[in-house]
């Protein structure tokens, strides 16, 4: 029965030799030609359980198969078998997930973005104006009480540089 779970299951989700084998055999054939039998009819089992060379070469079932196969197939039994279900079955790649947590910003969240932008962009302005050309900017500085043309000068600086600050 896992035999048929395979070849009733994605292949993909089977590791790389079963999943070859199922391929190669879904290739040649449909899923649905594939039915259970059971292993007292199965001329397989015989050489799997082992036998002599002698009893084999005696043997009706190893060379004609199951005697209902002579029959029309509408006179086959059809024992009703629950499949091994997917998760179940042996020769399973592991599953891996990935998530893709990039949200991007949208919607009502684009205009605080573009505030924060604003902000960004005129709080450097004013203190590189506010400062000495030598003097280094420090990242904990206050905003300065700022004067209309620096204000004017800060919005230019926002308009000339037209880059987004993440």
């Amino acid at each position: 029965m896992v035999v048929l779970g395979w070849l009733n299951s994605e292949s993909s989700r089977l590791k790389t030799y079963v999943d070859n084998r199922v391929e190669q055999i879904l290739d040649g054939t449909d899923v649905s030609q594939w039915r259970y039998i059971n292993t007292k009819d199965n001329p397989a089992d015989i050489i799997s359980r082992g036998i002599d060379a002698q009893e084999l070469a005696r043997s009706v079932m190893w060379w004609n198969g199951p005697s209902y196969l002579s029959l029309p197939e509408t006179q086959w039994s059809h024992p009703t078998i629950k499949l091994t279900p997917c998760y179940e079955l042996p020769e399973q790649r592991p599953v891996k997930l990935v998530f893709d947590c990039n949200r991007g910003v949208n919607g009502h969240y684009q205009r605080i973005f573009e505030l924060a932008v604003t902000c960004s962009c005129y709080y450097l302005a004013v203190t590189v104006f506010q400062l000495p050309q030598k003097q280094e900017v420090n990242s904990s500085a206050r905003i300065p009480d700022t004067k209309g043309d620096q204000i004017g000068r800060s919005y230019n600086f926002k308009k000339s540089t037209k880059r987004r600050i993440p």
